[in-house]
């Protein structure tokens, strides 16, 4: 982690760190994607996000996702640190957003891509969520043949399909139309609070 996130950690009653229990990585997309929301319901904060360095690196994820080293450093100017922790049955993402009354849309416009290919994701973090090959069967049928599976880009996607991953977040937030798959008791009310214009699919 870059050393000059220091210069702009300078007035720590300001500081505001979420300590993000449980290393998924969704979670990280989840919030940078509403991090505009959380700014606007506490102005005057300066947000960050502590998780592994793993995946700030995997992700690209910017400066204000730190790492454990970063913040061991650090924690005295932190002026307020809160662990989000893992709940039964509770996603922790959205029971953060409701108790302190954030709202949880990250974008309402209709999606549309230009783009040709069926882009499918079949990699949850969740394991026992990710798609089988009987899943993909069924996808074939639906959507055609010619499916474009786990590809390490967006580009020319016509629409993007998946269960609960990183990639359906982050193709939603570009606006792509986006289907999150259901399958396995996959969960998918946030996905759709964050983005109601993209659609759920059950198979």
């Amino acid at each position: 982690m870059s050393c000059s996130l220091i210069e702009n950690v300078s007035n720590s009653v300001n500081n505001y760190c979420i300590y993000i229990s449980s290393n998924n990585p969704e979670h990280c997309i989840q919030l940078n994607l509403l991090t505009p929301n959380i700014t606007k319901k506490y102005k005057n904060i300066n947000l960050y996000f502590l998780t592994s360095k793993k995946i700030i690196n995997e992700f690209k994820l910017p400066n204000n996702f730190i790492d454990e080293d970063f913040f061991s450093l650090n924690r005295s100017k932190f002026g307020h640190i809160e662990e989000l922790q893992i709940i039964p049955k509770i996603d922790i993402i959205e029971n953060y957003c409701n108790k302190n009354d954030i709202e949880l849309c990250v974008n309402n416009e209709m999606p549309y891509s230009s783009g040709k290919h069926i882009v499918v994701y079949t990699q949850s973090h969740n394991h026992r969520k990710s798609l089988s090959e009987l899943h993909l069967d069924k996808l074939k049928k639906i959507f055609g043949h010619t499916l474009y599976v786990d590809p390490e880009n967006l580009t020319n996607a016509k629409y993007v399909l998946g269960p609960e991953c990183c990639q359906i977040f982050e193709s939603a937030a570009k606006k792509i139309p986006t289907y999150i798959i259901t399958n396995n008791g996959n969960y998918a009310e946030l996905f759709l609070k964050m983005f109601p214009k993209h659609k759920k699919l059950e198979l």
